[in-house]
């Protein structure tokens, strides 16, 4: 079909390719056909690991692949993805790929190359690096780096992160991980030992720019920028780092105020204009921002439940951190909600709110509802707790008018905590909550979901 379409284009505009992309599942090379003189073919690399040059064992499948184009296409471009669409701001270890990738594709026969990489992760580094390799292949990597790193943050800086990558790329590798452009947070790879050594060296970074080249100068404000990385992880998986270092007897080079350390966060996102944490969220990320504050806010102010449980082995979230799928619930302001606001699920929400909590292992989980309706009986909706790598649920429950109803038989005004039991969260695990569409049931209302850590 793509040759027909580019002969018929050839006979009135003979100097024009016609464009295809060898993308997912056309990415294979036919066998029995080839292009016509004028089709270029993009190949893209949306499935290979980023931890290994296309050279390596991991990506096998899509260097036969690329070896199968280069003899069929007369016109080879690239369309590369240098960024994880999962996690923005999060380290991302593909440093020492790039420019080997760069110099495959032109080994190769591929003579344009697109370089998809809108993530903020040492992206003045991931660009620039790019840019040159692609304009002169031959160039020696590690050199561009240094080169870098000493004429952006300084000579006396460069050095601290250096290692900071040295020591990135080494855990990621030494954990085999297959670094894909979507779905590596870096939970899957990034330990707190090696988190702890990179954040003191970043934190050396800082200091020594500071006193070498000035608080208000160039090199400390695009540090500050480059630190969103390590600073993110900190925030986004902060307890179970902290319980974690608490149950090795590791140090916790973590915020020692998280809430201070996310309202820092989200003025330099301003600052720097940070447009999304994951991808599709640009729309969305202020909310994230808010969402990430509310939580360490929800933490200072501990439900009556938690009151006697040691500090480190619950953990509250703050509905207005929650997903909202659609924007079909409404964040509203509500006298009963911990802090005059609660996430409101109407008659037409069906599976909406959710979110991943941040931690593993075994908690009893209990969430604080409440109802508006004139429904008497029956169901008025679920929830549960979802294992979306495994596909199954890990545990749900039915919530009935029973659930919230006073001795009048009115529904409560005030939130109750309702429990589900004891979960075990495997790494994807996410709760839900969902409207049972009974026209009666004005609205379901969730406030604040607990961890408390199960022995």
């Amino acid at each position: 079909m793509l040759n027909r379409v580019a002969e018929a284009v050839e006979r009135e505009f003979p100097d024009v390719l016609v464009e295809s992309l060898a993308y997912q599942y056309t990415r294979k090379p036919p066998k029995t056909i080839r292009p016509r003189d004028n089709v270029l073919i993009r190949l893209c690399t949306i499935e290979c690991s980023y931890i290994q040059p296309l050279s390596g064992e991991q990506n096998r499948e899509f260097a036969a692949d690329l070896e199968g184009w280069s003899k069929l296409a007369k016109t080879l471009f690239i369309w590369d993805y240098t960024t994880n669409y999962h996690d923005y701001l999060g380290p991302h270890p593909n440093l020492r790929v790039l420019v080997p990738n760069v110099r495959y594709f032109v080994e190769h026969g591929a003579i344009g190359l697109f370089e998809e990489g809108e993530g903020d992760d040492f992206c003045e580094l991931k660009n620039w690096l790019l840019l040159r390799v692609m304009w002169e292949p031959h160039l020696d990597g590690e050199q561009l780096v240094d080169e870098f790193l000493r004429g952006y943050y300084g000579e006396a800086v460069a050095p601290l992160l250096q290692r900071y990558w040295e020591l990135l790329i080494a855990r990621a590798e030494q954990e085999q991980i297959y670094l894909g452009c979507f779905g590596m947070n870096s939970a899957k790879w990034l330990d707190l030992a090696t988190l702890n050594e990179v954040t003191e060296l970043m934190n050396q970074a800082i200091q020594t720019a500071t006193k070498v080249y000035g608080p208000q100068s160039d090199e400390l404000r695009r540090l500050r920028k480059s630190k969103m990385g390590i600073d993110h992880v900190w925030l986004s998986r902060y307890y179970p780092l902290r319980s974690e270092a608490r149950q090795r007897q590791q140090p916790f080079l973590g915020p020692q105020d998280p809430l201070e350390a996310a309202q820092d966060f989200a003025q330099r996102c301003r600052e720097f204009n940070t447009k999304a944490a994951v991808i599709s969220q640009e729309k969305n990320f202020p909310q994230y921002l808010d969402g990430l504050q509310a939580g360490f806010l929800a933490q200072r102010n501990p439900p009556e439940i938690c009151r006697d449980v040691p500090e480190d082995a619950w953990v509250v979230f703050d509905a207005l951190s929650f997903n909202n799928v659609n924007d079909a619930a409404t964040i509203v302001d509500d006298a009963e909600g911990w802090n005059g606001k609660s996430v409101r699920m109407g008659t037409k929400v069906d599976w909406n709110t959710n979110y991943h909590p941040p931690v593993r292992g075994k908690y009893r989980i209990l969430a604080s509802l409440r109802c508006e309706g004139t429904l008497e009986e029956g169901r008025l909706g679920s929830w549960g707790v979802y294992d979306a790598q495994g596909k199954k649920s890990l545990k749900s429950m039915t919530l009935t008018s029973q659930d919230f109803t006073t001795e009048d038989g009115s529904f409560d005004k005030k939130f109750r905590w309702i429990g589900l039991g004891v979960v075990d969260f495997v790494p994807g695990a996410y709760f839900w909550f969902a409207h049972g569409h009974r026209p009666e049931l004005d609205a379901m209302f969730v406030d604040r979901v607990v961890l408390i850590a199960a022995e």
